[in-house]
């Protein structure tokens, strides 16, 4: 078992016009404030910490590195992960591809709003990493929008969701935490090897 405890967080992605730059968000819509740590794998740098109160948004930019690649993982409480990887300089680069979360906590269901601000449509593929939804492939419109319902209550609360696109294999996008609705949970079942 493992107790309840107070977090909701996001943390929203959004390329720059000339994916030169990524801008990202930390929300934390729950009742007590919570660090993101960011790691900037591409440039090999110091990884930047963001303290976030209760009801409360930060956010900062990070510049792709000389070839337009870009490759950052954010870590937060009780297994709150998310990781952005690509190449703007791909003939076929999804650098275009913005992200915004929200969460129904009392359902334990997390909405990806999938945004492509580029100029041509989208494919993207999904993965569970518990094995247990399977998810449809999806085709966004240029400048168009896809929201990803998520559920997580069969899982306790817990989801692992990877996004990649054969039209270019730099592109990745995971998502991976916990909803918290207020009660008693359990573990992280891949910590535990309970996922094989």
């Amino acid at each position: 078992m493992a107790c309840a405890l107070p977090y909701d967080l996001h943390v929203q992605c959004t390329p720059s016009a000339n994916n030169a730059m990524i801008s990202l968000e930390f929300i934390n819509s729950g009742e007590q404030g919570a660090v993101f740590q960011v790691r900037d794998i591409a440039h090999v740098t110091p990884p930047r910490y963001f303290t976030v109160g209760a009801q409360q948004a930060l956010s900062d930019e990070w510049l792709t590195d000389a070839a337009g690649d870009y490759h950052l993982e954010i870590h937060g409480p009780n297994g709150f992960f998310r990781q952005f990887t690509g190449s703007s300089g791909s003939a076929s680069s999804l650098a275009s591809l913005g992200l915004v979360t929200r969460s129904n906590r009392a359902a334990q269901t997390l909405i990806l709003q999938l945004v492509n601000h580029g100029t041509s449509a989208l494919t993207l593929t999904f993965a569970d990493g518990y094995k247990k939804l399977n998810l449809p492939a999806v085709s966004i419109a240029a400048k168009g929008t896809h929201a990803l319902v998520v559920p997580a209550s069969a899982n306790s609360g817990w989801y692992d969701i990877t996004m990649t696109s054969a039209a270019d294999s730099t592109f990745a996008l995971q998502v991976a935490g916990h909803l918290e609705n207020g009660s008693a949970s359990t573990t992280d079942p891949l910590m535990g090897g309970l996922v094989g």
